[in-house]
């Protein structure tokens, strides 16, 4: 049976219940549970008793709480759109108890196929959550074909239209997930320019993430770093990937005890047959005796590419069949291309696009060295950066060790001298010195990838990402 809120009035000198008017009366807040979360199959309001009055209030107003936890005006407020609804600090996350299941909702703007880090945050928070017992929801961008990779997700997958919009996908985004806000426990927020406004305008608890790039770019913008810092103050937890992160958002104007760093992790990674090893490198032509040397990532300036193309030459002086290989798309392949052909070295190149995962993984198992020079590309405007770096996470997962630029937050993702080597990201000859002393010393070289498969086993894997997300957000994982 459901019970309807009644205020007790003390205006005037008369007191008395009367039914309440959503007008008249502020939110009131909730504290932890002390009462076995009795009546409250997941615990997310605290089932509070009594009359107590309404913090901030004017009107020497005293509130009923009634047993599930709602104040009358909360009842009220049922009555309005979330998005005229207008809310005080921060919405209070789920207190589950032990094996409860919480809602959790994911709206991103990058998940498969599209390619990147973030969407691969998007994907193995999904996974692991739903991992952990937990009921996920995805809202994610529509494209072709991907009706079967939805069906076999543990994750329930809702896809909206219109990514090629730019700024206005949000509008089809908030279309689409708005229905499923009001049921969502947890918001976990992708990016923070889609997802991030979605959760915000809902008033459901939300962690909101941070990577670098996303805000940095938009420091100079005020009205959009202005919306930017409301939605992270509105958070229960920032959550940023990086140290690096972490300093840039306390530059941005987000207070460092709001900030929680979380690094992401990298996926298990299961040895693939000879027999497609084999093929995998009959298909791109790695079938010669000489090392190789993998790059993968987005083919965009603060990678790094061109200075790994100019470090080759080098490399060839010693090990004239060594090939490099660079996996990824995008504007920056001509420059790369051209890089190449420069040094005269276009056949010692490899630059592979629109690779599955699976061979990926493939060629992570058959290189030798892992190497992405990552650099700060800054302007007045727009700041380019390597927010941490899942492709070195993910070679260490694989066993091999890493070389990689000294920038952004690259710094946490590789241990110099532990799982990999971090040099000047634009000196060619400093990263062919680098990339010599592993290729001439194999069995350091092994040592630094093993210590990185331990890191990514132990430390820094999906699972751990998100039990700690789970923790900052006050659930049980």
């Amino acid at each position: 049976m459901r019970v309807v809120a009644l205020h007790a009035v003390r205006l005037s000198g008369r007191t008395g219940p009367t039914r309440t008017s959503a007008r008249n009366y502020t939110r009131g807040r909730h504290g932890a549970c002390t009462d076995g979360c009795e009546g409250c199959p997941a615990a997310l309001l605290s089932p509070y008793r009594g009359v107590r009055k309404t913090p901030g209030s004017s009107d020497g107003l005293e509130h009923v709480v009634q047993r599930d936890g709602r104040t009358n005006s909360e009842y009220a407020r049922r009555r309005r759109p979330l998005f005229l609804q207008h809310r005080h600090g921060r919405a209070r996350p789920r207190q589950s108890c032990a094996g409860e299941t919480v809602k959790i909702l994911i709206p991103t703007a990058d998940y498969p196929p599209i390619a990147g880090g973030i969407a691969s945050v998007a994907l193995h928070v999904s996974r692991r959550m739903a991992a952990l017992g937990h009921e996920v929801t995805v809202v994610a961008p529509h494209f072709p074909g991907m009706e079967a990779f939805d069906r076999a997700e543990p994750a329930r997958v809702i896809r909206y239209g219109g990514y090629g919009l730019g700024w206005l996908r949000l509008l089809p985004l908030m279309a689409a997930a708005w229905p499923h806000t009001r049921s969502a426990d947890l918001i976990l927020p992708i990016n923070i320019a889609y997802g991030g406004a979605l959760a915000y305008f809902a008033g459901r608890p939300y962690l909101a993430f941070a990577y670098a790039y996303e805000f940095l770019k938009f420091r100079h913008v005020p009205p959009v770093a202005a919306f930017y810092r409301r939605v992270y103050a509105r958070a229960r937890k920032v959550i940023a990937i990086s140290a690096f992160t972490r300093n840039k958002l306390a530059e941005f104007g987000v207070p460092v005890d709001h900030i929680e760093i979380v690094h992401p992790g990298a996926p298990e990674a299961h040895p693939l047959p000879p027999e497609y090893l084999d093929g995998l490198r009959h298909r791109f032509v790695l079938d010669s005796n000489g090392p190789i040397i993998l790059a993968v990532g987005r083919l965009v300036p603060r990678k790094g590419h061109q200075t790994l193309v100019r470090a080759m030459p080098r490399i060839l002086e010693r090990y004239p069949n060594a090939v490099l290989v660079i996996a990824g798309q995008g504007p920056s392949i001509y420059p790369i291309t051209q890089e190449a052909w420069r040094h005269e070295i276009r056949n010692q190149v490899r630059i592979l696009e629109g690779l599955s995962d699976e061979d990926i993984a493939g060629l992570y198992q058959v290189c030798d060295v892992f190497a992405l020079p990552t650099r700060e590309v800054f302007s007045s405007h727009h700041g380019h950066v390597e927010g941490f770096g899942l492709v070195f996470i993910e070679a260490g997962a694989h066993g091999k060790p890493v070389v990689a630029g000294r920038s952004g937050g690259v710094v946490d993702a590789v241990r110099d001298g532990e799982t990999g080597l971090l040099v000047e990201p634009n000196d060619p000859d400093a990263l062919a010195d680098a990339l010599l002393s592993l290729l001439d010393n194999p069995d350091y070289a092994r040592r630094l990838g093993e210590n990185g498969r331990r890191r990514a086993e132990t430390e820094l894997n999906w699972t751990v990402f998100a039990r700690r997300l789970l923790e900052i957000a006050g659930t049980t994982p």
